[in-house]
């Protein structure tokens, strides 16, 4: 099963892409670094919506942004 050779499927990395990409970029990074980054998290977490949503708000806190104020 080709599914199982990999961290992330396109459909995963689609989706944790979705909710981090633009604050993941405003941190810094580019989107080979993203990816990488999300495909890493995902290995060990195994749920692309929830990496997702860790980078964005990682993110934000690195940037110290209003929106990463309003998280906490």
């Amino acid at each position: 099963n080709i599914g199982n050779n990999f961290s992330i499927s396109t459909e995963g990395l689609a989706t944790a892409l979705q909710s981090s990409a633009a604050t993941l970029r405003t941190a810094g990074n580019d989107i080979d670094e993203s990816i990488a980054l999300i495909t890493a998290g995902n290995q060990i977490v195994q749920d692309p919506s929830k990496v997702g949503t860790a980078f964005r708000t990682v993110a934000l806190r690195i940037t110290g942004t209003k929106e990463a104020k309003q998280e906490k």
